[in-house]
């Protein structure tokens, strides 16, 4: 709403310049509402940016600012150049159409070319809006999605165990990533809200991308990878750079060509690690921050309430309420436990213990959660791939890690899964050389 109050008022100026200025024309004798012979002047004649750029600039730098604050400095630059590309088409393609100048005026001393495009002294890329026959890259440098380099892949020398891709020796689950775990210095404020029947998507309704699907929630495919020896370790802790992974394997295809980057600022994430695109990657989203020194700290295992933290980025609300639990009263992360708890992505009651590490099986727990899957061990098909440490399926976590490790197609039966079909489990290390392969060129 902030947005539109400010773009209202230009959008009432143009009403005014197509109903009040035809009729002008015609007193001048003109049945085609071409000003030729008034004695107003062209306000796009003579050197300088036109009214269209400059209006266009400042709506367009304020929608982008505001997307920034909530996807990132690149998105904003992004939407706010289209955002003002558009609008400034649209009042130069009025005027032009007014004065009749078929869309031709100058512009910082840049030669008008075509038949309707022109360019003012700041930097361009394709793909601007035509309207009204004017194509106008606004008063707005815009720089591409993500600056992107070679194409390093997230997953190296990766072995693949009972039909899932194991990375190294280290599996990857996970649903957000973490903070440090002494304040939000690490923590990213996410705007990523779970909104409708098992779609992720951005909160603010103005923002041209609110419909843009940042999680796949359609396919039910693996994204929790066994370890070499045919383990699926549960009960394990998990760390920063797993977690990058697997967010990163779950963003919608759409979301990871926009926010796609294998460069980072991280001083202990260097290219060459198998984990280095998918940090890169949901940082540039704004999935995972860093920290102040200008480390990730790939390694650092999360604990409950850095997960937590994470996690709330993507209920996109504040937390009006009673604390859910006993041991979180002025917790830093208090307002995230709450939120995810309210989310109903765990359940309330008792302690939470935030300082604890979290579980393999925890963050599964509440991935699917998260991703709207409700997994039942009694609907699942018995060729489904297993593991030697998860096959106690009166375990609470059983049909949860089976969920995360299996691809398959699926039903819905009495508000659970019903497991239909086993499909293929993704190789994660070839698709990773294309999406690198297809996104630099794009780039």
């Amino acid at each position: 709403m902030r947005l539109l109050k400010k773009i209202v008022p230009f959008m009432l100026v143009l009403v005014m310049l197509v109903t009040v200025m035809p009729t002008t024309a015609y007193a001048h004798g003109n049945p085609h509402g071409h000003v030729h012979h008034t004695n107003i002047p062209n306000p796009n004649a003579g050197d300088g940016p036109t009214v269209g750029e400059q209006i266009g600039g400042h709506i367009g730098g304020q929608v982008g600012e505001h997307v920034g604050n909530h996807l990132g400095e690149n998105i904003g630059n992004q939407v706010g150049h289209q955002v003002g590309t558009v609008i400034g088409g649209i009042i130069d393609g009025i005027i032009d159409h007014i004065w009749g100048n078929n869309g031709n005026h100058g512009n910082n001393g840049n030669t008008t070319t075509g038949d309707n495009t022109t360019t003012d002294g700041n930097s361009t890329t394709g793909g601007n809006t035509t309207t009204g026959g004017n194509t106008t890259t606004g008063g707005n440098t815009t720089t591409g999605g993500n600056s992107t380099t070679g194409g390093n892949t997230t997953t190296d020398g990766n072995s693949t165990t009972g039909g899932n891709t194991t990375t190294g020796s280290n599996t990857t689950t996970g649903d957000n990533a973490t903070t440090n775990n002494d304040g939000k210095d690490a923590v990213v404020s996410n705007n990523f809200a779970m909104t409708g029947e098992n779609t992720t998507n951005i909160e603010e309704e103005e923002v041209p991308l609110a419909e843009l699907t940042v999680l796949n929630t359609e396919d039910h495919f693996a994204y929790l990878t066994s370890f070499e020896d045919g383990t699926i370790r549960p009960n394990a802790t998990i760390t920063r750079a797993e977690i990058a992974v697997i967010f990163y394997r779950l963003l919608s295809d759409e979301f990871r060509a926009i926010c796609w980057t294998n460069e980072n600022d991280f001083t202990d994430v260097p290219a060459d690690k198998w984990y280095n695109t998918a940090v890169s990657t949901v940082v540039n989203a704004g999935i995972i921050g860093g920290y102040e020194d200008d480390t990730f700290k790939p390694e650092k295992e999360i604990t409950r309430a850095e997960f937590a933290a994470i996690a709330a980025g993507f209920v996109g609300e504040s937390y009006e309420g009673e604390n859910l639990f006993t041991d979180i009263e002025e917790h830093w992360a208090a307002e995230d436990i709450n939120l995810i708890t309210e989310a109903g992505w765990v359940e309330a009651g008792g302690e939470f213990r935030p300082a604890e590490k979290i579980t393999r099986a925890e963050v599964v727990s509440i991935i699917n959660r998260m991703l709207g899957r409700t997994p039942s061990a009694d609907h699942m098909l018995s060729y489904m791939n297993t593991w030697t440490d998860n096959m106690d399926t009166s375990a609470w976590y059983y049909a949860d890690i089976q969920e995360a490790t299996n691809s398959h197609g699926h039903e819905i039966v009495e508000d659970v899964e019903n497991w239909t079909e086993l499909q293929q489990n993704k190789d994660w290390s070839t698709l990773e050389k294309i999406w690198a392969a297809e996104y630099s060129v794009n780039d």
